[in-house]
């Protein structure tokens, strides 16, 4: 039988489809659902829990509709340097509209609400060894199947989202028919529409992907500064004039990062 304590973060889903989300356990009423047996909930969970969300709203749920968050999160770290504390982010889960906050949770799993953009351009995705324990605390609270992306994964799914999102309408449009149409029974493209389908789709990812300034292929970095870890770096080297080929870097080379000023540089794996 699951086990719901107070402070557990779910998913409701709700059948009126009005109120799904995020929410926290307020009381697993464990004295009224003291009696319920294995065989009274196999068909359904019908206990009760009380939940409620960050916007102050409360219900009393049954407990067969309240499974473990399966959200995206992205685990960042303040561009400083490497011992820098790492904070989740949660990109889908809108804490003010307004000032375009988004919900996080910092190094010791509390939540609050901060600007994405903002953490986006002061931070660098924090890497499996740094995120790891801010994850296990997640993990404690609820957060057992949480999806991990890197900004770059995240910005990617968005695109195609919202490109797919647009070519469908942009189809409907045009041939005054309900989107569902474009499909087969398993959601696959019907072959006669999709050549025009994907022309729509790949128009509309280039102007989604020009404008979020997401690159395609993303060239891999040769060296980043020692004290960061950032790529916005400058240094001397010997290079080809006509070709721009790198041919070799000085022994006593200068360099420089864009964020701490006169610094070494180190050499990735890539190079």
């Amino acid at each position: 039988m699951r086990k719901f304590k107070k402070g557990q973060w779910v998913w409701w889903n709700d059948p009126a489809k009005a109120t799904s989300g995020l929410y926290t356990v307020l009381d697993p009423k464990e004295e009224y659902n003291a009696d319920t047996t294995e065989a009274e909930i196999a068909a359904f969970d019908d206990r009760m829990i009380l939940i409620g969300n960050r916007a102050g709203s409360e219900a009393e749920v049954y407990a067969g509709e309240l499974e473990s968050p399966r959200i995206r999160v992205v685990f960042r770290r303040w561009w400083d340097h490497p011992g820098q504390p790492v904070v989740a982010l949660f990109p889908d889960e809108e804490e003010n509209e307004e000032q375009r906050t988004i919900l996080f949770f910092d190094p010791a799993a509390n939540p609050g609400e901060v600007s994405y953009q903002r953490v986006i351009r002061g931070s660098v995705d924090a890497t499996k060894e740094e995120y790891g324990p801010l994850l296990a605390k997640l993990r404690a609270i609820g957060f057992d199947q949480i999806r991990i992306y890197t900004i770059r994964d995240y910005q990617h799914e968005q695109i195609m989202y919202f490109a797919s999102e647009l070519a469908e309408k942009l189809w409907a449009d045009r041939h005054n028919l309900p989107s569902e149409q474009l499909y087969n029974e398993d959601r696959t493209l019907k072959r006669e529409f999709d050549d025009e389908y994907m022309e729509y789709y790949d128009m509309y990812y280039s102007q989604l992907a020009m404008l979020a300034g997401y690159e395609e292929e993303e060239p891999a970095p040769r060296m980043v500064c020692s004290i960061c870890g950032g790529t916005d770096v400058a240094c001397d080297a010997r290079i080809n004039p006509n070709t721009g080929e790198i041919l070799n870097y000085p022994d006593d080379m200068d360099s420089s990062c864009e964020r701490c000023g006169e610094a070494e540089l180190t050499e990735t794996e890539n190079q």
